[in-house]
């Protein structure tokens, strides 16, 4: 004996069935959007991890070579020097020197400039401040005191370093550092 639903039963099964697919699917598309947005963010935060690995390396560099272990900034205009000193000898109140760029493959590992694999720009300021320049022009070329220049470093000179590094693709600034040497101290 077998027993056979109406084929009302037949009909409303296959409504059910096709409604059930249309809620799985529905939930896959859901599923695969936030795989979609889950990949960027990885992607995101393995650049930030790089670019933050860059930056301090680079900041760490710069704290071992310590106050005196890159020139002093090289030229400033009369813009930027207090004009209240008398006769050619000024009192500076900042200079700034960016340095050449550096280039980074996707990975951290430094690459040529014309390297097609260049993902990331690091460029690292030096602004040095209370130092004291004897000049008579309108531009002041700047050097450590005992060298063959004209400045003077006070004990009380100080050096900021801002380090930068950039996504090339898009010009994005992904990480800052900044740290301050003391001619003082270490």
């Amino acid at each position: 004996m077998s027993v056979r639903g109406s084929s009302k039963d037949r009909g409303s099964a296959f409504i059910e069935v096709l409604a059930a697919v249309f809620v799985l699917s529905i939930s896959f598309m859901g599923l695969f959007a936030m795989w979609s947005v889950a990949l960027q963010q990885i992607k995101r935060t393995d650049e930030l991890t790089i670019a933050a690995q860059l930056a301090r390396s680079d900041i760490e560099k710069v704290k071992a070579m310590g106050y005196t272990g890159y020139p002093v900034a090289t030229t400033f205009t009369s813009s930027s020097v207090s004009q209240a000193d008398a006769g050619s000898t000024r009192n500076v109140t900042a200079c700034t020197s960016t340095s050449s760029t550096q280039y980074f493959d996707i990975a951290g590992t430094s690459v040529a400039s014309s390297s097609a694999s260049k993902y990331f720009s690091l460029v690292r300021t030096l602004k040095d401040t209370n130092v004291y320049v004897n000049s008579g022009g309108t531009a002041y070329a700047l050097v450590e005191s005992g060298g063959s220049g004209t400045a003077n470093l006070y004990d009380v000179s100080t050096r900021t370093v801002t380090t930068v590094v950039t996504r090339i693709s898009d010009s994005t600034a992904l990480y800052t550092m900044v740290t301050t040497l003391s001619k003082r101290g270490p």
